[in-house]
């Protein structure tokens, strides 16, 4: 996968920046593609809640973004406070529903608008924790939920369960059309439907694509 994204040509536009000063809680980086167009919109919180920097992301954002989707990435120093940072997310997407995003976006001298009718909310890790705390509090525009290695908990040992989004067994407080991305760092072994079920590198960018944009019509 990272030497295939790695040789792309990148016709994006790397965007702007709009730092955490209006109370937003995170940093919202911007990655658009050249031109004007109407484009699906991607919500995209990185991981440990945000504060692993999204510039780690950029191959595959920027990537991501010539498959034709406006990306935001968020980010931020802070150290996970999953109620308080998923209240946050769901505060940014109805900033976004107000329109403000996209107002942001022509002060950033992006031509590009998003579609508010296609809007998926994704995470990394444990940024998935952040962006499902947010859908908990209601799921505003999000349209679609993409989980790349999700992960649930405070902390990486298990021992702190207060925040805990997940109790087994029992179903979350919405529902939504989501697709579950795995690194495919589980033993093969323990898992029999590893060979059925990996995408290939080189075709993976491309089934994302085409299944996120099946997630929007369902």
């Amino acid at each position: 996968m990272r030497s295939f994204l790695a040789s792309i040509a990148l016709t994006v536009v790397a965007a702007d920046t709009l730092a955490d000063t209006e109370g937003l809680g995170f940093t919202l980086r911007y990655h658009a593609p050249e031109g004007t167009g109407n484009y699906p919109l991607v919500l995209f919180v990185s991981g440990f809640s945000g504060l692993a920097p999204v510039f780690t992301y950029r191959k595959f954002v920027s990537a991501l973004t010539e498959k034709g989707y406006i990306v935001v990435g968020m980010d931020h120093v802070k150290l996970p406070n999953y109620p308080a940072q998923g209240q946050a997310f769901n505060n940014i997407m109805e900033w976004v529903a107000a329109g403000n995003l996209t107002a942001e976006l022509v002060k950033a001298k992006i031509s590009a608008t998003p579609d508010l009718s296609r809007v998926a909310v994704m995470g990394q890790s444990a940024g998935n924790h952040v962006v499902g705390q947010g859908l908990t509090d209601g799921c505003s525009i999000a349209k679609a939920q993409v989980m790349i290695d999700p992960v649930d908990g405070f902390d990486p040992f298990g021992m702190v369960h207060s925040e805990d989004l997940i109790t087994p067994g029992e179903k979350l407080s919405y529902s939504i059309p989501t697709l579950l991305l795995d690194n495919e760092l589980d033993p093969k072994k323990k898992n029999s439907l590893h060979s059925q079920h990996v995408l290939q590198p080189r075709l993976a960018l491309i089934d994302f694509s085409m299944l996120l944009q099946g997630l929007f019509s369902m």
